[in-house]
C-alpha cells in the first residue's frame, strides 16, 4: 500500500467490512489484525498484487459503519470528540449548501438576505478543511476557534504564494 506521502509500505492483511465511495474514489474499510484496529485504505493506492488468503475471519459484530462515520465528512474517522462547527456562507453559496447538505448533522441556524449560517456536528478532518476552503471567500468559519485559526493560517500561506514574484 502506498500513501500519497511516502514509499510503499509493508503488506497488510485486512478483514473487509465495507466498500465506500468518496469524491470518485473507492475505499475499503476493515479490520487490520497487525494494527488490531479498523482501517481505511484507498483502493487506488494498492501497489503490486492483492492476494486472497485462506485465513478465515469473523466479522466484528460491534462494527457499525453508520456509527463509525457518524461524525465524519468523507472517509476519515477520528477517535476524538466531535465539535459544533459554525459556518457563515454568502447568500448564494448558502443556497448551494442548503440544497446539497455536507452532512446529516447540518442545520440552518440563521438565514438573511446576505448570508446563511449553518451548524454541523463533526470531527475536524482534512476533508472538512478542504471542503471549507473550496468555498473561498464565500464562507467564514465562526467556530470553533481552532478551526477558524487553521483556515486563517492556510489562507495566509496561500496569499504568501501569490505575493511572491
Amino acid at each position: 500500500y502506498q500513501k500519497f506521502s511516502g514509499e510503499p509500505s509493508r503488506r497488510y492483511s485486512i478483514h473487509p467490512y465495507l466498500l465506500k465511495e468518496y469524491r470518485n474514489r473507492w475505499y475499503i474499510i476493515g479490520f487490520n489484525p497487525q494494527k488490531e484496529a479498523t482501517v481505511v485504505f484507498g483502493l487506488d493506492r494498492f501497489v503490486g498484487q492483492v492476494e486472497l488468503t485462506d485465513e478465515r475471519f469473523k466479522r466484528n459484530s460491534d462494527f457499525d459503519s453508520d456509527r463509525y462515520f457518524k461524525h465524519s465528512l468523507g472517509i476519515t474517522a477520528l477517535d476524538e470528540s466531535p465539535e459544533k462547527i459554525a459556518l457563515r456562507f454568502s447568500s448564494l453559496s448558502g443556497k448551494y449548501v442548503e440544497s446539497q447538505p455536507w452532512h446529516s448533522s447540518q442545520i440552518v441556524k440563521i438565514q438573511t438576505d446576505t448570508y446563511v449560517e449553518v451548524e454541523l456536528f463533526l470531527c475536524v478532518t482534512r476533508e472538512l478543511v478542504m471542503q471549507i476552503l473550496s468555498y473561498g471567500s464565500d464562507v467564514e468559519v465562526k467556530g470553533p476557534e481552532k478551526l477558524r485559526k487553521m483556515i486563517k493560517q492556510t489562507l495566509a500561506e496561500a496569499m504568501e504564494r501569490y505575493d511572491k514574484n
